[in-house]
Protein backbone atom coordinates (compact mmCIF):
# COMPACT_ATOMS: atom_id res chain seq x y z
CA UNK A 1 0.00 0.00 0.00
CA UNK A 2 2.74 2.38 0.92
CA UNK A 3 4.51 1.89 -2.45
CA UNK A 4 1.38 2.46 -4.33
CA UNK A 5 0.48 5.71 -2.41
CA UNK A 6 3.55 6.76 -2.05
CA UNK A 7 3.55 7.64 -6.06
CA UNK A 8 0.68 9.79 -5.59
CA UNK A 9 2.47 11.84 -2.65
CA UNK A 10 -0.37 10.13 0.22
CA UNK A 11 1.38 9.65 3.15
CA UNK A 12 0.69 6.08 4.38
CA UNK A 13 0.72 5.12 8.16
CA UNK A 14 -0.50 1.33 8.50
CA UNK A 15 -2.68 0.72 12.00
CA UNK A 16 -3.11 -2.31 13.92
CA UNK A 17 -6.72 -2.86 13.95
CA UNK A 18 -7.24 -5.87 15.72
CA UNK A 19 -10.42 -5.80 17.59
CA UNK A 20 -11.85 -2.32 16.07
CA UNK A 21 -14.99 -3.55 15.04
CA UNK A 22 -17.11 -2.57 11.93
CA UNK A 23 -17.45 0.88 12.91
CA UNK A 24 -15.88 3.66 11.27
CA UNK A 25 -15.30 6.10 14.57
CA UNK A 26 -13.33 3.14 16.56
CA UNK A 27 -10.94 2.03 13.56
CA UNK A 28 -7.24 3.95 14.19
CA UNK A 29 -7.10 4.68 10.51
CA UNK A 30 -10.33 6.82 10.35
CA UNK A 31 -10.04 8.69 13.78
CA UNK A 32 -7.54 11.21 12.85
CA UNK A 33 -9.47 11.61 9.16
CA UNK A 34 -12.85 11.93 11.55
CA UNK A 35 -11.68 14.62 13.48
CA UNK A 36 -9.87 16.66 10.40
CA UNK A 37 -13.14 16.10 8.83
CA UNK A 38 -15.37 17.55 12.04
CA UNK A 39 -13.08 20.90 12.44
CA UNK A 40 -13.53 21.95 8.91
CA UNK A 41 -16.99 21.59 9.26
CA UNK A 42 -17.28 23.08 12.15
CA UNK A 43 -15.15 26.10 11.22
CA UNK A 44 -17.39 26.34 7.81
CA UNK A 45 -21.02 26.43 9.31
CA UNK A 46 -19.20 28.83 11.80
CA UNK A 47 -18.23 31.02 9.31
CA UNK A 48 -21.67 30.92 7.34
CA UNK A 49 -23.31 31.83 10.62
CA UNK A 50 -20.84 34.76 10.96
CA UNK A 51 -21.45 36.13 7.44
CA UNK A 52 -25.37 35.79 8.05
CA UNK A 53 -25.39 37.69 10.95
CA UNK A 54 -23.28 40.66 9.26
CA UNK A 55 -26.08 40.35 6.24
CA UNK A 56 -28.81 40.91 8.57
Amino acid sequence: MDRVLSEYGVPYDPKMEIGSGDKISTRPVFQLMLVQIIDTTNREMYSKSINHRECL
